[in-house]
């Protein structure tokens, strides 16, 4: 969530509880946010000239938090699982004008005092939007809202669509609450909202296990959240947790091997190989963790906020935060750094040598896996937020600018490109990455999951519903994808299992 925005809901609830609407909002969970703020702020003279004035000038405080969150990644991450319960309580609370619009925004959507700008996090906060507004009339702050929305043009249910004659999938199950899983001998494996890790029958969906934690389980990365998956290697289920656990589970019974206590809320979905399990954290350290013991071998720090999700490839581990690190897998010294012009909240893929990754500076970077060096750079037409799947020769990847691309690795030539829904200028765009199976390349975006023609990028077809969809799988005759309802915030997250 953008640090402004995240500030601004903060305000909103401290204001409310000061006021007495905290009993609306959900006063257990808004004293977390107080406790927070105050922990945080009330140690400077300003800071407490803040706090003592929020009800005479609430900007002076937004303003200081804003710049706290911005600067220190492990509070912002802090204060947004505090903030997510109590914006999920002002819920049920009554809006008295609820107005959608088809209209057309490229930046940012307003929402009262609330501005939600068009980055990594925005379609998520979009998802928790329409709960915030119910939030923010409790408080007195606004009394006629309009959402801008165009999220399958506003209407409810599912619809279809055949471009080309293909059949367009059809649904088998769904898990409320589920995140996108890793599938393996007909099992899916996925983390949830529900503070549980999940192992249902892949076809199904029956359950066949599950095992709770102290923390939600979003294992989010690329797409600032909500919607990775656990690991699975060699029996075991590896998920971390916001209580800051990384969890080592037996695949079949679901009983925990060990747990490795981060010391913060874990946000990325772990990586292993060669007998090691890496995480990244909040506060930008990577870990390398025997699979056996439970017991951390080495550590870095990215020193700039929250890292990437880790990749492994030839003996070399690779993280993004500012740069991107190269560091050697068994030991955690440096192989090499690139620094891009924009922002890496990219993991990175690994194909034939070469390490792919994108970054808000528009580009899908190519460069030599062991010696950092360029291969060639192409220019998208806004942010690239998730890495490409590359096969055959072809990198398929999305971007904010709401189109689907595929570039020849061998000289960045662009071979086709397909605009989804509306592209930017509705609200579009590919936060995560497509998969590629059967001649055919699926896509998410925040208007439904996609199927075009690898050899051409032609749609074959197009399933929406009013969920905004994230970081479609693949496995078995089977698409599966994580979906959210944004009138009812990322609570609402349901994992959808499609026949193809």
């Amino acid at each position: 969530m953008e640090p402004g925005n995240l500030a601004d809901i903060a305000v909103q609830i401290m204001s409310g509880l000061a006021t007495g609407a905290g009993t609306s909002v959900g006063t257990a969970a808004g004293e977390d946010v107080v406790r927070l703020v105050r922990d945080r702020l009330g140690g400077s003279e300003e800071g407490r000239a803040a706090l003592a004035r929020l009800g005479e000038e609430p900007q002076q405080l937004r303003t200081l938090l804003t710049d706290e969150i911005a600067g220190n990644a492990g509070f912002a991450r802090q204060l947004e699982v505090a903030v997510l319960p109590t914006v999920k309580a002002g819920g049920n609370a009554h809006v008295n004008t609820l107005t959608v619009h088809g209209s057309k925004v490229s930046g940012t959507i307003n929402i009262g005092p609330l501005t939600i700008h068009k980055t990594r996090g925005s379609y998520i906060v979009l998802a928790i939007a329409a709960v915030a507004v119910a939030l923010l009339l409790v408080l007195g702050s606004i009394g006629t809202v309009n959402i801008i929305n165009n999220f399958n043009g506003g209407s409810g249910g599912e619809s279809k669509s055949v471009q080309d004659g293909s059949s367009t999938p059809e649904e088998r199950w769904k898990f409320d609450k589920g995140m996108t899983p890793t599938v393996v001998d007909g099992v899916a494996y996925f983390d949830s909202m529900d503070k549980h890790l999940h192992a249902v029958d892949a076809t199904t969906g029956k359950e066949r296990w599950k095992f709770g934690t102290g923390g939600f389980l979003p294992s989010s990365s690329d797409t600032d959240g909500w919607g990775s998956p656990p690991t699975v290697a060699a029996g075991v289920v590896y998920s971390t947790s916001v209580d800051g656990n990384l969890y080592a589970v037996d695949a079949a019974s679901g009983k925990r091997r060990w747990a490795f206590d981060a010391s913060g809320p874990l946000m990325q979905p772990p990586t292993v190989a060669d007998g090691l399990v890496y995480i990244s954290t909040v506060a930008g350290i990577l870990y390398a963790v025997d699979t056996v013991t439970g017991n951390a071998r080495w550590h870095f720090d990215t020193g700039s906020g929250e890292a990437t999700a880790p990749t492994v490839a030839g003996g070399v581990v690779y993280v993004g935060n500012g740069n991107l690190y190269a560091r050697d897998a068994a030991t955690g010294a440096k192989r090499w750094t690139f620094d891009a012009d924009g922002a890496l909240v990219s993991s990175a893929q690994v194909v034939e040598g070469v390490v792919y990754f994108g970054s808000t500076d528009d580009t899908l970077y190519a460069r030599d896996a062991a010696s950092g060096d360029s291969r060639w750079a192409f220019k998208a037409g806004d942010e690239v937020q998730a890495p490409p799947a590359v096969v055959n020769g072809i990198a398929y990847f999305g971007s904010v600018d709401g189109k689907l691309y595929a570039v020849d690795t061998a000289n960045a030539e662009e071979r086709w490109n397909l605009t989804v829904d509306g592209g930017v200028t509705a609200d579009g765009g590919l936060f995560s990455s497509p998969v590629v199976g059967n001649d055919t390349v699926y896509a998410a975006s925040v208007h439904g999951l996609y199927a075009a023609s690898t050899a051409n990028g032609r749609e074959r077809w197009r399933y929406a519903t009013d969920h905004a969809f994230l970081s479609p799988v693949a496995a078995n005759g089977m698409l599966y994808a994580l979906g959210a309802d944004p009138s009812k915030g990322i609570d609402s997250s349901t994992l959808y299992a499609l026949k193809l």
